[in-house]
């Protein structure tokens, strides 16, 4: 396999990779305190419906940084198993590993921090 397609398959898996670990925190909090009401597909992205007025502020806040504390955690992880993937024969799983990494670590950091205010 070619190393662009290495790298396009690399991307394509650390976006699926991000919303089912981000969304999936919401989801998975939003069930275990019963407000989950839908999933909303969007043009590039997934967005969990819950009823906020059966949440209280602070489950409204703990819904909210669920999803950015799940990337972080997985981020870190993956930081954590680095060697071991290093050592990887396959190069298509190496890449998606790495570009998964790089999406985790970077990605709801900047988001909170600067690219929030244009959301």
């Amino acid at each position: 396999m070619s190393k662009r397609m290495r790298q396009y398959l690399g991307i394509l898996a650390a976006l699926v990779s991000y919303y089912v670990i981000h969304e999936g925190a919401h989801f998975v909090y939003a069930c275990s305190i019963g407000v989950f009401e839908k999933v909303r597909f969007l043009g590039l992205g997934v967005q969990i419906v819950t009823d906020t007025q059966c949440m209280t502020d602070t489950q409204l806040g703990i819904f909210c940084a669920v999803g950015a504390i799940a990337t972080i955690i997985v981020a870190y992880a993956l930081t954590l198993a680095a060697p071991a993937i290093c050592k990887m024969e396959s190069k298509v799983f190496k890449a998606c590993m790495y570009y998964i990494t790089m999406t985790m670590l970077l990605l709801d950091p900047l988001y909170l921090s600067a690219l929030c205010g244009f959301f």
